[in-house]
Formats: structure tokens, C-alpha cells, sequence
């Protein structure tokens, strides 16, 4: 992938979490739409895949020989993150253990950014494979 398509990529992503983040709570989205929040998850999800790829360049490995490494890093950060995420909502009282379906929430939410790193992943990998070509 080039320099400029990846940059305006992360920039674009970058935008659109932040706008639909601020319409969503200003709008409470997130509360009147089920979809919303999965939505929010999936780009997050792809986000941190695309810093999680940028790290993996800054750590020198560059070439697709070592996709496998990036794919278990993308996927273990994603995850992570996504564990830390709903944690923190939990923390901040934005969820509530006594809901009757906080655990499928958070399971959802978990598979949402899961999906959201695999989109990434296959991206990146497809965007560098036509590079090289």
C-alpha cells in the first residue's frame, strides 16, 4: 500500500470515528439505534488494526513473509483493546452488569471489532500483495 493511500485511509477512518462518535452521543445513536454501536466497534476495530500495522512497519518488518506475525498482532491488540474498551464502559457506569443482556453486549461488541481487525488485516495484506507485484 502506498504511503499516500494508507495515510489518507487512517485519516479517513480517524474522521469517520470521530464524527460518527460526537453525532452519535449528540444525537443519543447509540442508544436509539442497536446497529450504532456495533457500527462504532467495527471501525475501532479497523483502526487499531491500521496503527497496529504501523507499528509492525516501524518494527521492520516490512515484507509480506511475515504476515503471519502481523496477523497475530493485529488480532491480539484488537483484542485487547476491545477487552480494555469494555472494561473502561464498564467502569464508567455506561454499562451495567444487572442488564439482561450485558453479556452478549459485550460479546457482540468484542466480535464487532474482531471483524472489524480482520477487515483491516485483509486490506493491508491485499493493498501491499498488489504493491509488490
Amino acid at each position: 500500500m502506498k504511503r499516500n493511500e494508507f495515510l489518507f485511509l487512517f485519516g479517513t477512518v480517524s474522521f469517520l470515528i470521530i464524527l460518527l462518535w460526537y453525532f452519535g452521543l449528540y444525537l443519543s445513536l447509540f442508544w436509539i439505534l442497536w446497529w450504532y454501536d456495533l457500527t462504532m466497534h467495527f471501525l475501532g476495530g479497523f483502526w487499531v488494526a491500521l496503527i497496529t500495522y504501523i507499528l509492525f512497519l516501524y518494527g521492520g518488518e516490512e515484507s509480506l513473509s511475515s504476515s503471519k506475525s502481523l496477523f497475530l498482532s493485529i488480532i491480539v491488540t484488537v483484542f485487547l483493546v476491545g477487552i480494555m474498551w469494555e472494561w473502561f464502559e464498564l467502569k464508567k457506569g455506561l454499562v451495567s452488569t444487572l442488564a439482561n443482556d450485558y453479556l452478549a453486549d459485550t460479546v457482540t461488541d468484542i466480535i464487532a471489532d474482531m471483524v472489524g481487525a480482520f477487515a483491516s488485516y485483509f486490506l493491508i495484506t491485499k493493498q501491499v500483495k498488489r504493491k509488490q507485484q
